[in-house]
């Protein structure tokens, strides 16, 4: 679909996503191991969205030895409109991606 120039080049560009309270929250990444020449296992590429009693966030998280997991989850209902790292939906985005990498890539949270 995409030269692999072009697919790098996009997955660099989610991988300095700076809003980490969803997908990478609880999956020990350190998103600014990049910026400092340190090598880790765990990279993750992410775009976040919300609205008013909405949360959503879709990604790649990458594992070097464990394989590529593709997650995607939304959240609707959300009664705290805050705009805030705590509300709920943030919060159960978090904890669906955390189990989800737990099951299929074996992390430890």
């Amino acid at each position: 679909m995409l030269e692999p120039a072009l697919c790098e080049y996009l997955l660099a560009v989610l991988g300095r996503q700076h809003y980490q309270d969803q997908i990478p929250r609880w999956l020990g990444w350190n998103p600014y191991a990049q910026y400092h020449g340190r090598d880790h296992v765990l990279t993750i590429a992410n775009k976040t969205g919300e609205l008013d009693g909405i949360r959503a966030d879709v990604g790649l998280v990458r594992h070097r030895e464990r394989g590529t997991l593709a997650v995607a989850v939304f959240t609707d209902g959300g009664k705290d409109l805050r705009e805030t790292v705590d509300v709920e939906g943030s919060l159960a985005v978090a904890e669906c991606s955390a189990a989800i990498a737990a099951r299929l890539l074996g992390l430890e949270t």
